[in-house]
């Protein structure tokens, strides 16, 4: 079976279980997220993304080394007389060198919390149990993360979804539980963060079995020529990903030590809309990557320029389409959802979305970067603009006192150069196209929001402002997404890229598609 074939045999199954679980998991955050600040409190609250922040480095270095052996494993599946036993087995041993380095960083940061972060003295303790227990969970995942690349090698991304929409639904249902049961309080956050992790891991041990039982553990598998090239790979990815934690995750340490902990709250509840953003570009850039990496394997170029150029305008129009409803309709977001007191906030609604077009658009190149091994480069220059990132957003946020606009400010901007500029005209060099090759299927999702926010100044949007509450909301969102798709799909979308799209779906379903379609 041809990669293309295998692509569009299994797409439409990744891609059924990737918009379920997406759509669970946003849902459960929205109900999620006023519930815990509810609860918790403001300032409680914000200490669980800065458990993530302590640990988020842990589970970048799992995803980087679970980057690199995915690529050689898959190269080494496809290689005629190949041994992934050997990929595997040298990276379960760099897997476990890195937990023992893990361990005494982690006990360090966890005794010297209170000195890295504001933390009110009567949440120290439990601060403490959560972060050990985010800790532990993280570890945990970086010992079973070798297992979990058995599930991405045979592009079975519908397993992935699964296990994700599992532990999304049971986190849910575990805090609900545990807070009826007991007084809410922010360790059981920790608790079932460790449990959850110990549970994936086991299942991720099941479908390495399953999926691959031609990989065995066997120490005397390793060979130590294999470590240096995955290593070297996944160290570059790192420092692209920790230049992306600078990016992403150091806003809210920023507020939280120099402005307060209750504003840290609160800007860690409007995160969770960007998250929603970040999440559905990263679900749509996933789907293409195992077929990526095999066509740089059987070095099919023309191939993966059309999927790239496809993938890239897909995975912008389609974000595009939530930030515009979003950065509409976002007072009366924040009014219903968190409450009056949110209001004012929705400028830091815009600033932190407005620009995820670009930022989250061009995200299918990362999966290029990963298949043509061509990660040096973006690993310094994220790294360095990464540092740059916090500077510009302390000296805004700081230094001139604009305070939680300025720190949103300072990231959108500095993300938005390296992502409107290197990215694309880098995977333009990589495959030895012209510069632009990568921009111009960026500038449909500018045409989306822009249209999206002028029909929202119709009168017939006004209409829905008569009703109120989560009925407002939806009907203005179905208006603007039935316009919306109008729009893409009879004036963005050529002819040729509709049937590169309808030939992705399956049998009887392209069929009805394409009378739709006409």
């Amino acid at each position: 079976m041809s990669t293309t074939q295998q692509f569009k045999t299994q797409f439409p199954r990744n891609a059924a279980m990737a918009i379920m679980s997406f759509v669970v998991l946003t849902l459960s955050a929205v109900w999620l997220t006023p519930y815990l600040l509810k609860h918790l409190g403001t300032a409680a609250y914000g200490l669980i993304p800065l458990a993530a922040l302590l640990t988020q480095y842990v589970a970048i270095i799992t995803a980087e080394l679970s980057g690199a052996v995915r690529r050689f494993l898959i190269i080494e599946m496809q290689r005629p007389g190949g041994n992934p036993n050997i990929i595997f087995n040298s990276a379960l041993l760099l897997y476990l060198l890195l937990i023992v380095v893990q361990v005494p960083l982690f006990a360090i940061a966890i005794f010297k919390i209170n000195t890295i972060f504001s933390i009110p003295a009567e949440l120290l303790f439990d601060a403490q149990l959560l972060f050990s227990c985010s800790a532990a969970s993280f570890l945990i995942s970086l010992l079973f993360g070798v297992f979990g690349v058995s599930i991405y090698s045979k592009n079975r991304l519908d397993i992935s979804s699964a296990m994700d929409l599992v532990r999304g639904v049971s986190r849910l249902v575990f805090v609900v539980i545990l807070f009826l049961l007991f007084t809410p309080r922010l360790r059981y956050i920790g608790y079932i963060e460790l449990f959850l992790a110990i549970f994936l891991g086991f299942c991720n041990l099941y479908y390495w079995r399953k999926l691959t039982p031609e990989l065995t553990i066997n120490f005397r598998h390793i060979d130590v020529k294999f470590l240096p090239p995955i290593f070297k790979m996944s160290s570059w990815t790192l420092v692209n990903s920790l230049g992306a934690l600078l990016y992403l995750r150091t806003d809210i340490w920023i507020i939280n030590k120099f402005i307060s902990s209750a504003a840290a709250g609160q800007y860690a509840a409007i995160l969770v809309i960007s998250n929603f953003i970040r999440q559905l570009g990263w679900m749509i850039s996933q789907q293409f990557g195992p077929t990526v990496i095999i066509h740089c394997a059987k070095e099919e170029w023309d191939a993966l320029r059309r999927l790239l150029q496809m993938s890239i305008k897909i995975t912008a129009i389609i974000i595009a389409v939530p930030i515009g409803i979003i950065c509409a309709t976002a007072p009366e977001l924040l009014k219903v959802w968190l409450g009056e007191d949110f209001i004012s906030l929705a400028p830091i609604v815009w600033l932190t979305i407005v620009h995820l077009f670009i930022n989250v658009g061009v995200s299918p190149l990362f999966n290029l970067q990963t298949a043509a091994n061509k990660v040096k480069l973006p690993g310094l220059v994220t790294f360095f603009m990464g540092i740059a990132n916090v500077i510009f957003v302390y000296l805004l946020g700081i230094t001139f006192g604009m305070g939680v606009v300025g720190v949103a400010l300072g990231g959108a901007i500095v993300l938005t150069l390296k992502n409107a500029i290197f990215t694309p005209l880098y995977g333009a060099r990589i495959l030895k196209l012209p510069e632009t090759a990568f921009m111009k299927p960026l500038v449909s999702s500018f045409l989306v929001i822009a249209f999206i926010l002028v029909i929202n100044q119709m009168p017939v949007a006004k209409w829905f402002g008569m009703i109120s509450g989560y009925a407002s909301l939806a009907a203005t969102a179905v208006y603007i997404l039935i316009a919306a798709a109008v729009f893409v799909w009879f004036v963005l979308i050529s002819k040729q890229e509709k049937n590169l799209f309808l030939d992705m779906l399956p049998g009887k379903m392209a069929v009805y598609a394409r009378k739709f379609a006409g």
